[in-house]
């Protein structure tokens, strides 16, 4: 069987022309369909958002790290800028343990620590999400690795608002 009849058409049924145009209008919807989908943030971006991370079970080494340096965060991943931590809430590290009764009760590590870190950053929003300068997206439930130079830890976002 030819690929082209004595007409030029492919498989006897379709001009060639023909199909290099449907094929690029295909490629077109599909380029422009990508586009819109896309998720616009502006670099620099024009409001001040505050973001939560609970960090657990951080031994006091770490802890006094952190307290060490509060300007220039950095994402730990990339390292690009995540803002300033603007306050630390420290309480002792809780674990859900088993007793030997079967029971279940909270008990408390004298040893490590719960962290609240509060950070502030200029960023921008859209309607799918919050992002600082730097395009990282700030998601409640995300994980966040921060890093400051002289430790780096890993936290939960807690809460993300924006400050006027």
């Amino acid at each position: 069987m030819k690929f082209f009849d004595e007409k030029g058409r492919l498989f006897g049924k379709i001009n060639i022309i023909d199909l290099l145009v449907i094929l690029i209008l295909i490629f077109a919807v599909v380029a422009v369909g990508i586009k819109f989908k896309q998720v616009k943030t502006t670099n620099g971006g024009d409001i001040t958002i505050e973001y939560t991370l609970r960090v657990e079970r951080l031994r006091q080494i770490s802890v006094d790290a952190i307290e060490k340096e509060y300007k220039n965060i950095q994402d730990a991943e990339n390292k690009k800028a995540v803002g300033d931590i603007i306050s630390v809430e420290k309480s002792l590290a809780k674990e859900l343990v088993r007793l030997d009764n079967g029971e279940y009760k909270f008990t408390e590590y004298d040893d490590k620590f719960d962290l609240l870190i509060t950070l502030r950053t200029k960023g921008s929003e859209t309607k799918e999400a919050y992002y600082t300068s730097s395009g990282k997206v700030l998601t409640v439930g995300d994980t966040l690795g921060i890093s400051n130079g002289h430790v780096q830890t890993f936290g939960e976002i807690i809460s993300v608002k924006v400050i006027d």
